[in-house]
C-alpha cells in the first residue's frame, strides 16, 4: 500500500463519532476546503497535493487529477483559504476590476468517507 493510502486508511479509522460535529483528520497531503468557481462558491473540493501542484480528488463537476489553486480566495473580509479552478470547458469571464469576494457563509469537512458542506 502506498503511504499516502496508508495515511489515508489510518485517518479514515481513526474517525469516531457521526462526523457532523467535527472534522476528522486528513492526511497532510490532502484538504477538505471550500470550492471557488468562476469567483462563485460552489460547494467542497477534496484535494491532493504533490510537490507544489493541487489537484482534484473529488468535487462537483470536477474530474479527478484536474489541477486547481489552494489559496487565499477572499477579497474582501477575512482570509479564506479556499480551492480555486474551473471545471475543463467552462470559461471564467474575464474582469477588468477584482470582484469582491466575501468568505463562504458554510464550511467544509472530511467527515471519515467524503468532503462535505457543513453550516
Amino acid at each position: 500500500m502506498k503511504a499516502s493510502a496508508l495515511a489515508l486508511a489510518i485517518a479514515i479509522g481513526a474517525c469516531h463519532g457521526d462526523g457532523a460535529s467535527r472534522s476528522a483528520p486528513l492526511p497532510a497531503d490532502r484538504q477538505c476546503l471550500p470550492l471557488n468557481v468562476c469567483d462563485q462558491w460552489k460547494g467542497c473540493a477534496l484535494v491532493a497535493r504533490a510537490s507544489s501542484v493541487w489537484s482534484i480528488v473529488a468535487a462537483d463537476g470536477f474530474a479527478p487529477g484536474d489541477l486547481v489553486e489552494v489559496k487565499n480566495v477572499c477579497t474582501v473580509g477575512a482570509t479564506c483559504i479556499a480551492v480555486r479552478g474551473a471545471p475543463k470547458g467552462v470559461v471564467c469571464p474575464a474582469w477588468s476590476v477584482p470582484p469582491l469576494i466575501a468568505p463562504p457563509g458554510y464550511r467544509c469537512a472530511w467527515d471519515g468517507r467524503v468532503c462535505r458542506y457543513v453550516r
